[in-house]
């Protein structure tokens, strides 16, 4: 039965009240129909406005915008010209706004000055160029926030602005046509549902790993992790827990897998896994990983490894790294090459197989020395990816490299990263999300 659709991700004012596109829910095919609905509708009726305000911007960062813009009309893409059009990327993917200048570290010198529209248009107009020469997803994900906060401000533009924001939004349309039908004409093999009898997973005889501390927080991930480890008998010496237990599924399904990969009880707490397999808990109120009163846990756990767990989205400081020799972490991407978040989505949209990357954190993003990687089998249609299946992969690998730690007595490094290799990707647009999860669907029903 149909039910209602909306897209809610283009109202409001944007620049004060932004957009997050964190764990954005699936609804199918209807969403991105409303996604175009509210596209149509926002450009469809023009208001007279006063028009006094000027589109002129003589800011360093629209000179900076200017620039990149006429290098991308000539299709000169050289290394300076990538490099600034990326730091501009990040910058607004970080903030959502684009501030009239920014210092020699890229932090905005005044936090006021991000109001200018002419701006955000021309800054659109840049990455609709860049993802037209260079079919790099990171870019079409800017164009779609950007053009978001566009047309919830399209009755604040100017005439000319507005006439702009029109075409974008066609050239807009066009790319996510065109990368629709790309994922239609090539489905991804591979992708079978997750059949009704699940193989059951005999639990190991446990061995408690001294030193090794989950730190853990009230999410999938987590439970996804503790789970794994205790049905492979692996026992963290301890366990901290960040943040309040939250509500759990209802429904238990205990022991399911799919391809050998154990799937997590979401039903199961952190706590109540704990408990049966007698494992220490650490409880920690905050959900930061920086705070004050995780420090203070980490402190009295003396690891000598922490598995990293956090809660999605955070940074580890550079004091908090300090508190244990190795930040052991399992990133859903195929590193170097997938930097960032979401990463998994947009293998998907490249019609990549997912991978896992096992890693020691450093002070940048995803840039440590790499432990472990693995590919994993297309999510099958019938999955939560984001619970389910990205938690299961992680965790997976896991298995493998403390299997590897104990048998070596260490976590020897598969390779060295250099950060200037790679792509880095953000958080992934609905709209994106929604075209690589229906890719695992043969007629992308809604």
């Amino acid at each position: 039965m149909s039910h209602t659709v909306s897209y809610d991700y283009a109202s409001g004012d944007l620049l004060e009240n932004r957009n997050t596109y964190f764990y954005t829910k699936l609804h199918g095919k209807a969403f991105l129909t409303a996604w175009q609905r509210q596209r149509e509708q926002a450009l469809a009726e023009k208001q007279a406005i006063d028009t006094a305000t000027s589109d002129l911007d003589s800011s360093p960062t629209m000179h900076m915008i200017e620039v990149l813009h006429q290098k991308l009309s000539e299709h000169h893409t050289g290394h300076q010209t990538i490099q600034t059009l990326n730091k501009l990327v990040q910058r607004f993917e970080v903030s959502k706004r684009l501030h009239s200048r920014y210092n020699f570290n890229w932090r905005p010198v005044d936090v006021t000055d991000y109001k200018n529209w002419t701006r955000y248009v021309r800054f659109a107009e840049v990455l609709n160029l860049a993802y037209a020469i260079t079919l790099s997803l990171p870019y079409l994900n800017a164009l779609l926030k950007i053009m978001d906060t566009l047309t919830a401000a399209y009755q604040q533009l100017s005439e000319s602005l507005s006439s702009r924001v029109q075409s974008l939004a066609l050239s807009e349309r066009g790319h996510v046509d065109a990368l629709c039908l790309k994922l239609e004409r090539q489905p991804v093999e591979g992708n079978a549902a997750i059949g009704q009898d699940a193989l059951i997973l005999a639990e190991h005889m446990p061995m408690r790993l001294k030193g090794v501390v989950l730190l853990a927080a009230q999410t999938a991930r987590s439970q996804a992790y503790i789970q794994a480890l205790v049905a492979n008998g692996l026992y963290p010496e301890k366990v901290i827990l960040l943040g309040e237990t939250p509500s759990l599924e209802q429904q238990s399904t205990p022991n399911n897998s799919w391809h050998g990969i154990l799937l997590p009880n979401l039903a199961e707490s952190i706590m109540q896994t704990c408990d049966r397999a007698n494992i220490e808990v650490s409880r920690c109120s905050s959900v930061d990983v920086n705070s004050e009163e995780c420090v203070s846990c980490i402190s009295d756990a003396e690891p000598s490894v922490i598995i990293y767990s956090g809660v999605g989205g955070q940074i580890v400081s550079e004091r908090t790294l300090a508190l244990a020799p190795k930040f052991l972490h399992m990133h859903s991407g195929w590193l170097p090459q997938y930097r960032g978040s979401t990463t998994l989505y947009y293998a998907l949209l490249k019609q990549e197989m997912p991978g896992v990357t096992a890693l020691f954190l450093d002070r940048m993003i995803d840039t440590g020395p790499v432990v472990a990687q693995k590919h994993y089998p297309i999510p099958p249609f019938n999955i939560d990816v984001d619970r389910m299946y990205d938690s299961a992969i992680r965790a997976d690998l896991l298995v493998e490299v403390l299997r590897a730690y104990i048998s070596a007595s260490d976590f020897p490094t598969l390779f060295e990263q250099h950060p200037e290799e790679g792509e880095t990707y953000y958080v992934i647009h609905p709209i994106l999300k929604h075209l690589a999860i229906l890719s695992l669907k043969k007629d992308h029903a809604s």
